[in-house]
């Protein structure tokens, strides 16, 4: 029993260079690699599994890479099981990629755990600059989130809950406070209420406690690693569990955000916030709800 056991396990470990080694020549076209130029220096990458180990060993991954780009340069290439990425270490390096060659570079890698609920296709955070749609949003953005009008006519939100904040330090003086709750609390206020004039959280409640793990939770799911990602063909079975948690908390906020607009629609009220103005696109059909709900939610974990 034990000898069979010990085969399985073999024949498991040795068909992982095989399924590979078959994913990689049917991924690449002879032209395509012909044509390729050649990637940055970099460590010699282990078989299927890459450089992953040469980042395991310093124990902290900006440690790692710091040790990496001393040997290699400030720009390098490594392969984390199937993805070719390049890594840039340096102010100059990033500043020619990012400002100069932004084109080039501006097309996003989108993670697994991101590909859950359709979010992917309407997110602003995940579409391809070249996508119609990513020109529609951001046109949207910048005519209605990011003018100096809108900005200027938040500033009585912000002195609000400023001093909020401040009345809710001096309640409670002499005694502890968690001040980074506090702090999100009042920023997690303040951007409610220009999107939909309301208060999502009472300050010191545990509501405030639930929102805050659950954006952690959202923004630390999105940087774990991920098997998937490292290594597609096993997408599919969703090995790390990343998609399944990045499902569950997009839904809350889904779920949430779906109940602030039927309020709103039900309510017939206008408070001249973002979302009436969200909503007079809609009303026009020139904005649909599953993008108006995507906007706030990115808004709000960012």
């Amino acid at each position: 029993m034990e000898l069979t056991t010990a085969m399985s396990v073999l024949l498991s470990l040795l068909c992982i260079p095989l399924l590979y080694w078959l994913w990689n020549s049917a991924t690449r076209s002879p032209s395509s690699a012909a044509a390729a130029p050649p990637p940055p220096p970099g460590p010699t990458p282990f078989p299927v599994i890459g450089n992953i180990p040469d980042l395991l060993r310093a124990g902290e991954l900006h440690r790692a890479l710091a040790g990496l780009a001393a040997s290699y340069g400030p720009v390098m290439s490594l392969r984390l099981g199937m993805a070719s990425t390049v890594v840039l270490s340096s102010p100059g390096a990033a500043h020619e990629a990012l400002h100069k060659k932004d084109g080039s570079v501006s097309s996003r890698w989108v993670p697994d755990n991101a590909n859950v609920l359709g979010h992917q296709d309407i997110s602003m955070v995940w579409l391809p600059s070249s996508s119609p749609l990513w020109k529609q949003l951001r046109a949207v953005a910048s005519t209605l989130l990011f003018t100096s009008r809108r900005l200027g006519a938040s500033r009585g939100i912000r002195e609000c809950k400023a001093r909020e904040l401040v009345e809710h330090f001096r309640a409670r003086s002499g005694q502890p406070v968690r001040v980074g709750l506090a702090v999100f609390e009042a920023v997690l206020n303040f951007m409610s209420n220009v999107f939909f004039s309301e208060d999502v959280v009472d300050m010191g409640s545990d509501r405030g406690k639930e929102f805050q793990e659950l954006i952690a939770n959202s923004v630390a799911e999105t940087a774990k690693p991920n098997i998937s990602d490292f290594f597609p063909f096993l997408s599919a079975l969703d090995l790390s569990r990343r998609r399944r948690a990045a499902a569950s908390n997009l839904k809350k906020f889904y779920d949430f955000f779906d109940a602030v607009i039927d309020r709103r629609l039900n309510s017939g009220e206008k408070s001249c916030d973002l979302l009436d103005s969200l909503l007079e696109l809609y009303a026009k059909s020139q904005l649909e709800r599953p993008l108006i709900r995507a906007l706030m939610t990115v808004s709000h974990i960012l």
